[in-house]
C-alpha cells in the first residue's frame, strides 16, 4: 500500500460540480414532441424532455450517494426545482451562443469529444464493476452495462454531457471576466475548498479515513496526525518450514479476509448509523473473528520461529550495511526477491498507532518503531519473516500544493469568479426568451 493523490482526476470533479447534475443533458432543438416523452422544458428554440429532466434528478440523488426512491418528498421537490433552474439555465447558453454562431462544433472538435467521452463512460463502467465486486456482488459485464443503460448512463449521454460544458467555457470567454488569483487568494481557497471538509470529516475519525483513503483508494487533502511510513524486507521461510505451515497459512488467510470483511461491515455502518446500539452485534463479529485469527496465528508462529536465527542475522547484516552508508532501498534490492520498496521514491505504507489495518505482530513490531531509521526485529508472519523500517514521518495536516496544483486552484478561483458573473448575466438573458415549464409532466416516484 503506498500513499497516492490522485489530483488531476479530484480538481477535474471539482471545477464541474456546480455542472454535475447538468452534465448528462442533451438539447433538442426543433424536434416534434413525442407522446411518450413529452417536453418538460422549453427555452426559445430548445426543448429538454421529460426523460432527460427525470435523469438528470435521479443523477443528482446518485452524486450524493442517495438512492432517488429512499429520498422524501420535500427532498425530491427541492432537487426537481433545482434541476429545472439548471436546465433552464443551459437552454439561455443554447440561445445566447446559436445567435453569435457558436453553438455548434467542427469535425475535429466532435471527435475530441467522443473520445473523450468514450474514455469516461469506460471509467464509470469499470467503476461500477469493481464496486460491486469489492460488495461481494458477483455481476456479469453484460449486466454492468444494462444497469448502466437503465440508469440513462450512456455514451451519448457523456457525449452531450461534455458539449454542454464546453459550452458554458465558450459563454465564460464571451462574456466573463478573467484574471490572475494572488498567492493569498489561492491558499485561502484552497483551505476553505479542499482542506477543510476532509478535515472535518477525518480529523476525529480515523477508521473512515482509512477505509477511504487506504482501502478505497480516494484521495485526501487532509492527513491526520500520527501516521508514519513503514517499508520492509521480507526473508522467505525454509521449505521444510513452509510445508509444515501450509495448512495453518491457509487457515490464517481465511481468516484474516473474514476480519477485513467484519471491520469494512462496521466501517460502513458507523459512517452512517444514527443509534449505536445497532452497531453491536457487528462489533461483536468484528471481535469473534479476531480471536479466531489470534489463535490460529498463535498455532501458526510456533511453527514459523524455526526460520528467525537466519533472519535475525540478516536484520544484523542489514543494520551493519546502512551504518557504512546502504540504504535501506538498496536493501530491498539486494535481500528481498519481491522489491516492493525498492524504489526510493515510494514513501511506504502508513501506519498509525490507533489504525485497525494493521494487526498481530507486525502492528506490535510497527508500534516500536517511533523514529525514522529506526528498524525492527524479524517478524514472522503468513508470508515470510519482517524486518520492518520507519522511512519516516507522514505530514499531518493540509497537503502541501505543487505548482502544478496551485495553478489548478488558481483555474478554479477563476471558474468560480465566472460562474457567478454568468448567473447574473442569466437573469437579464431570461427576459430575452420564451421560458416554458411543465412539472406536472414529471413523475417524483
Amino acid at each position: 500500500m503506498s500513499i497516492s493523490f490522485r489530483w488531476s482526476e479530484k480538481m477535474k470533479r471539482f471545477f464541474c460540480t456546480v455542472l454535475a447534475a447538468l452534465c448528462l443533458i442533451p438539447c433538442y432543438c426543433g424536434l416534434s414532441e413525442a407522446a411518450e416523452d413529452p417536453v418538460a422544458v422549453r427555452v426559445g428554440e430548445y426543448t429538454y424532455p421529460k426523460s432527460l429532466v427525470e435523469f438528470t434528478m435521479h443523477t443528482a440523488a446518485d452524486q450524493n450517494g442517495i438512492y432517488w426512491e429512499l429520498l422524501e418528498q420535500e427532498d425530491k421537490e427541492r432537487i426537481r426545482d433545482a434541476v429545472i433552474e439548471q436546465v433552464i439555465g443551459i437552454g439561455l447558453i443554447e440561445n445566447i451562443l446559436k445567435e453569435k454562431g457558436m453553438h455548434d462544433f467542427s469535425d475535429a472538435e466532435e471527435e475530441i469529444i467522443r473520445m473523450r467521452a468514450q474514455t469516461q463512460y469506460d471509467q464509470a463502467w469499470q467503476n461500477l464493476y469493481r464496486y460491486a465486486s469489492e460488495s461481494g456482488i458477483n455481476v456479469t459485464d453484460a449486466q454492468v452495462s444494462e444497469w448502466m443503460n437503465d440508469r440513462g448512463y450512456t455514451l451519448e449521454r457523456f457525449r452531450m454531457s461534455l458539449e454542454a460544458a464546453e459550452r458554458q467555457f465558450r459563454v465564460f470567454s464571451l462574456f466573463c471576466d478573467t484574471f490572475t488569483p494572488t498567492e493569498d487568494e489561492i491558499d485561502a481557497y484552497y483551505l476553505e475548498k479542499y482542506v477543510e471538509g476532509d478535515r472535518k470529516k477525518y480529523e476525529n475519525n480515523l477508521a473512515l479515513y482509512e477505509q477511504e483513503v487506504f482501502i478505497k483508494g480516494n484521495e485526501s487533502f487532509y492527513t491526520p496526525a500520527g501516521y508514519r511510513l513503514m517499508k520492509w524486507v521480507v526473508v522467505p521461510y525454509p521449505e521444510d518450514v513452509t510445508r509444515n505451515a501450509r495448512p495453518l497459512a491457509v487457515r490464517f488467510s481465511l481468516q484474516e479476509t473474514e476480519v477485513m470483511n467484519a471491520y469494512n461491515t462496521l466501517a460502513y455502518a458507523a459512517a452512517s448509523v444514527e443509534d449505536f446500539n445497532e452497531l453491536k452485534p457487528l462489533r461483536e463479529a468484528y471481535d469473534r473473528a479476531g480471536e479466531k485469527l489470534k489463535a490460529t496465528e498463535a498455532e501458526l508462529m510456533d511453527v514459523l520461529r524455526q526460520a528467525l536465527p537466519a533472519a535475525e542475522a540478516l536484520k544484523e547484516k542489514i543494520v551493519r550495511r546502512m551504518a557504512e552508508g546502504m540504504t535501506f532501498d538498496h536493501a530491498v534490492r539486494v535481500y528481498d526477491e519481491k522489491q516492493v520498496f525498492a524504489d526510493p521514491d515510494n514513501p511506504g505504507t502508513p501506519f498509525h498507532p490507533d489504525s485497525s489495518n494493521w494487526t498481530g505482530n507486525l502492528y506490535t513490531a510497527a508500534l516500536s518503531l517511533t523514529e525514522p531509521g529506526q528498524i525492527s526485529d524479524p517478524v514472522p508472519v503468513a508470508d515470510g519473516m519482517y524486518i520492518l523500517y520507519c522511512a519516516g514521518l507522514l505530514p499531518e495536516g493540509a497537503h502541501q500544493l505543487t505548482a502544478q496544483e496551485r495553478e489548478m486552484v488558481a483555474q478554479n478561483i477563476v471558474y468560480d469568479a465566472q460562474l457567478r458573473q454568468l448567473m447574473e448575466l442569466m437573469e437579464t438573458w431570461k427576459k430575452q426568451y420564451a421560458i416554458e415549464t411543465d412539472l406536472s409532466r414529471l413523475n417524483l416516484d
